[in-house]
């Protein structure tokens, strides 16, 4: 019984802390990267299993645009224990939310980024891939403007979700 009391309580202060332990979204850098600050420090962080556009690629700008537009001025971070903490660039890796709305998944039923894995499966991986393959079959955002890109986009260390 002290058991549960105990993991009762540590639960109820998880989800307590996770309610307020918001960031203010400094800038967006493009549709999988923002960097957000708190206590006056930045810090850059990746969208967890999405992928977008980089700068000079078809729908780069709708789809930083997109984001920005969903993250508003404040957001929470969920770490997903299955992952690294930080990506290769130094970036935290994370599930981003604006409120309620997951933003990884908005991004990827919207059509503004596609599905990524990188080598190791994560927590919404199954969510997420079908959140992608309802955006192509409805032609949502970048599947109807630049499909060739999203279709193309599968490289070392990926698994591409979405059927040729």
């Amino acid at each position: 019984m002290k058991w549960l009391l105990s993991m009762v309580f540590i639960i109820a202060c998880s989800a307590l802390f996770l309610a307020y332990d918001t960031y203010t979204v400094e800038r967006v850098i493009d549709g999988d990267t923002l960097v957000v600050s708190r206590y006056g420090k930045e810090v850059s962080v990746r969208l967890m299993g999405i992928d977008a556009p980089e700068q000079g690629q078809c729908y780069y700008q709708k789809s930083a645009d997109a984001l920005r537009e969903i993250v508003g001025g404040r957001v929470m971070l969920h770490m997903d224990d299955s992952q690294n903490a930080y990506d290769a660039y130094g970036r935290v890796l994370a599930y981003v939310y604006a409120g309620d709305l997951l933003v990884n998944k908005t991004m990827l039923e919207e059509g503004y980024a596609r599905e990524y894995t990188y080598i190791i499966p994560y927590l919404y991986q199954d969510m997420f891939r079908s959140a992608e393959a309802s955006a192509q079959m409805r032609m949502r955002g970048g599947w109807a403007d630049c499909a060739e890109w999203f279709r193309s986009q599968c490289g070392a260390g990926m698994l591409c979700s979405v059927a040729e």
